[in-house]
């Protein structure tokens, strides 16, 4: 009996801290509608069980089976200390710090997603697309595969972004199967680290087989009036020129610029010291390696360096045409090569159209563009068509004309009226002035002038690329 008694005290003060406990959870969670039902059954349940151990009690008392007070409140401090315990731990419940700490570290060690919709781009033999899959910082680099070997990677500033194009044409140059992967890094670590980040699935294959014809070479020069800046022509089917400098024959070489020019010249003064001898090459990339190869490097005469504030240097010298020609001398001085010269016929009947005058010209000043026009001594394809449509026509001058910031821009939507200074040296009496275009397709378009000012050739067009000033004496 004195057994169960003590089970009947602790029963009861287990439910008066249930209780309790409830009446905290209520508060957490107000939300709950039926808290004060469920509290007043418990209550009620309490006040049952707390009369029983009256009776229990009596029967105790009557079988001399009594429990002494030290007892009852040891074994009730103990539950105490129990019951204190879980309700600290049910108060710090709520929080969950320590569940939003691990859903942290799950998001950080998260590998990126894997770039899906690898696509060979068919209209530009060379460039390929992706999607990143992932966010737009997230580093990206491009591994090129040849013949299923790797063969170089490509890391590209132009992969900042979630859907990705980018050209690697330039570096291809021998036939072969091309394929890429991507591979993505959430981190700092080293692109090259195959073992880091994720890598996509291979691309399709490109196929390539190497064209017979190659880009024709340019014509290099130095400006004499400008030490250290050399200039070219620019050439047919080109989508970019590589130009670099070295003072060693190429053992090692400076690269100052991208392939890019509204203006094909280069200014190297600023990598070149006064004293020693430099050469420049360039080399031209094909706008469709599927048609044309690369060209060859193209290489200057050397070119000894005095310094960029030097104007006369002795060394260097043009005739009164503007031709570049060589000094003699002696064994004391530092030789110094000068620029290209023509040597066949047809490369002399090309030179003399290339201008050694300022262009001059004008534009309307209600259009929605300007444009460049240089000088320009144009390839040979290009000349022959040039030839052909002038018909009974003369070849004057020859320039390349584009909307201004764009030389990879060969036709607008709207047309630009341009007025042509025609050079002093071309201007006679009753001589009729047109204009020819040859397009990057090598297709002629002729335009009349559109003035009566004998000074000047005004036309309107909204194609660009090549372009000849051709005339004819009148009868």
């Amino acid at each position: 009996m004195r057994k169960q008694l003590l089970a009947v005290l602790i029963a009861g003060f287990l439910i008066s801290n249930y209780l309790s406990i409830q009446a905290n959870a209520s508060e957490l969670k107000p939300e709950q509608t039926n808290t004060s039902e469920a509290f007043d059954a418990d209550e009620e349940k309490e006040e049952n069980l707390n009369s029983n151990p009256q009776e229990m009690q009596k029967d105790a008392d009557t079988d001399d089976e009594t429990l002494s007070q030290t007892e009852v409140d040891s074994e009730i401090k103990n539950i105490t200390e129990t019951e204190s315990e879980n309700d600290s731990q049910l108060q710090e419940e709520p929080i969950s710090a320590e569940s939003s700490t691990v859903n942290a570290d799950m998001v950080s060690d998260t590998k990126p997603n894997k770039p899906t919709d690898l696509k060979w781009n068919p209209d530009k033999p060379g460039s390929f697309s992706f999607n990143k899959n992932n966010s737009p910082d997230t580093k990206v680099c491009a591994y090129i595969y040849k013949d299923g070997k790797r063969e170089f990677a490509h890391d590209a500033e132009g992969f900042y972004n979630v859907i990705c194009n980018t050209d690697i044409s330039y570096s291809i140059e021998e036939s072969g199967d091309y394929m890429f992967r991507i591979h993505v890094l959430s981190d700092n670590s080293d692109m090259f680290d195959e073992s880091k980040g994720v890598l996509s699935d291979y691309s399709d294959v490109f196929h390539y087989v190497k064209p017979e014809q190659k880009i024709e070479s340019p014509e290099i020069k130095w400006d004499l009036d400008n030490p250290g800046t050399v200039r070219w022509n620019f050439v047919d089917h080109s989508s970019g020129y590589l130009v670099n400098i070295s003072n060693d024959d190429f053992q090692s070489w400076t690269m100052v610029s991208g392939t890019n020019y509204d203006i094909p010249e280069e200014d190297f003064s600023s990598v070149m010291e006064p004293g020693k001898t430099y050469k420049v090459r360039i080399k031209v990339y094909s706008d469709n390696i599927n048609l044309y190869t690369h060209s060859d490097y193209a290489v200057t005469e050397e070119y000894y360096y005095t310094g960029s504030g030097n104007f006369g240097n002795e060394n260097n010298a043009s005739d009164d045409s503007g031709n570049y020609v060589p000094n003699t001398y002696s064994a004391s001085e530092e030789p110094v090569e000068v620029a290209w010269t023509p040597t066949t016929e047809e490369e002399k009947t090309r030179y003399l159209c290339y201008g050694k005058e300022k262009v001059e010209y004008t534009t309307k000043n209600d259009q929605l563009f300007d444009v460049n026009i240089q000088n320009a001594m144009q390839g040979k394809q290009c000349f022959e068509v040039f030839e052909n449509a002038a018909g009974n026509y003369t070849i004057a001058r020859t320039y390349n004309i584009y909307p201004l910031g764009s030389k990879e821009k060969y036709a607008t939507e709207e047309k630009v009226t341009i007025s042509l200074v025609v050079p002093e040296t071309l201007r006679k009496q009753n001589r009729e002035f047109k204009m020819i275009c040859v397009s990057q397709d090598g297709i002629p378009f002729i335009f009349d002038d559109k003035d009566k000012d004998p000074d000047t050739i005004t036309f309107s067009t909204d194609k660009f690329y090549a372009y000849a000033l051709i005339y004819k004496d009148a009868e």
